[in-house]
């Protein structure tokens, strides 16, 4: 027997598995199915939460009230107005 004659045989008895490969390769290509899909819902998902939060980061920045101003802030402009008033004077 020469070794090209040797290969179909030793890559049929490597799939077959000994006569289990019957049950192992749909085994493998089930779970790989499976695994498939909990990836593809997975991604589908994060994408529709990130919209989500970033659809929300949207809204609560364009609902924000302006910063309260406070006293010190209120009485520099004030002053500000008055010197500039003074100034056109």
């Amino acid at each position: 027997m020469s070794g090209f004659d040797l290969a179909p045989t030793l890559a049929a008895a490597s799939l077959g598995m000994g006569g289990y490969g019957g049950y192992v390769w749909p085994a493998f290509a089930i779970a790989a199915l499976v695994l498939g899909g909990l990836l593809a819902q997975s991604l589908i998902s994060a994408r529709r939460n990130e919209a989500e939060a970033a659809a929300l980061r949207a809204e609560r920045t364009a609902a924000a009230e302006p910063p309260i101003e406070t006293p010190a802030e209120s009485l520099a402009e004030s002053l500000a107005e008055s010197h500039e008033a003074d100034d056109g004077a």
